[in-house]
């Protein structure tokens, strides 16, 4: 639930961006998103008092993992293949989004992992709003979240026009950063309160949501399957989103090794995203 919430910038840029019309934008906003996702948590490990990878609730990431990497493979093979029915809205996008929410309520069925041993239970300190509270404040920030991820769509797309910059670069780094702020203060404050399995679920759960996003921009964009309208730049976003998640899932297997002070896995996926990042800098 925590990741289809700070995901809800994710939601206006991406339709906005694709309406306007600019694919390449609304797709690598997605794709950017992932990765900016796994920067966030590998950098809140330096907050966490012991390797992040220690507090990882490890069956629940794997399982979001595996599918957020399932739904980049078929988004891959839509862009290289082409939509095989040429309809107004591609199969990809629909058959990805379909995935996603028969494995969410897979996830809730099978319940949420228990937290690590010596994290705290937080509720208990906490007040409990009454429903009509929280519904008028989720309203409300909704409101803001869909008008402000609309304006910074229509910048995005004038910012790259007006530079010269590539829509896939802007979108990977400019954009998805924006969007990807909600994640920042959620990760960061579960990390800093001794929440690091909420932390990292709360991210895998995210990118898993971010990339049904596709079949909102393929609603949303108006000239044919919005894969088949993807470059090369939006392929090396992909490609750079499936890598990171598969490396930090590897380094799960080796929890007790580190860099410093942070996880191996952290540690990569800073690594890999400043390296795809000045790639995307240099095709764009």
């Amino acid at each position: 639930m925590l990741g289809g919430i700070t995901s809800l910038p994710e939601v206006s840029t991406t339709a906005t961006a694709a309406a306007i019309p600019n694919p390449s934008l609304a797709a690598s906003n997605v794709f950017g998103s992932v990765s900016t996702n796994l920067l966030i948590l590998a950098v809140a490990d330096f907050a966490s008092p012991t390797p992040l990878v220690l507090r990882v609730p490890m069956a629940a990431v794997i399982r979001q993992g595996l599918v957020a990497l399932g739904v980049l493979f078929i988004a891959g093979a839509g862009i290289i293949l082409g939509d095989p029915f040429g309809g107004s809205i591609g199969i990809g996008p629909l058959a990805i989004a379909a995935i996603v929410i028969v494995s969410f309520v897979l996830m809730g069925r099978i319940g949420a992992a228990p937290p690590a041993a010596d994290e705290p239970d937080v509720a208990e300190d906490l007040e409990e709003p009454s429903l009509l509270r929280i519904v008028l404040k989720l309203a409300g920030v909704g409101l803001v979240v869909v008008v402000a991820g609309a304006v910074a769509a229509q910048s995005a797309d004038a910012f790259a026009e007006d530079l010269g910059l590539a829509s896939g670069f802007v979108g990977f780094v400019l954009l998805a950063v924006v969007t990807s702020l909600p994640e920042v203060s959620a990760t960061i404050g579960a990390v800093r309160v001794g929440l690091g399995g909420l932390a990292a679920a709360n991210i895998f759960g995210s990118n898993m949501f971010n990339v049904a996003l596709l079949a909102v921009a393929d609603l949303s964009y108006t000239q044919g399957p919005l894969l088949d309208a993807l470059g090369s730049d939006v392929l090396l976003s992909l490609a750079l989103a499936t890598a990171l998640i598969a490396a930090y899932l590897a380094a799960l297997r080796w929890p007790g090794r580190t860099i410093g002070r942070i996880g191996i896995g952290s540690a990569v996926v800073i690594a890999g995203y400043v390296v795809g990042a000045g790639a995307l800098a240099r095709l764009g």
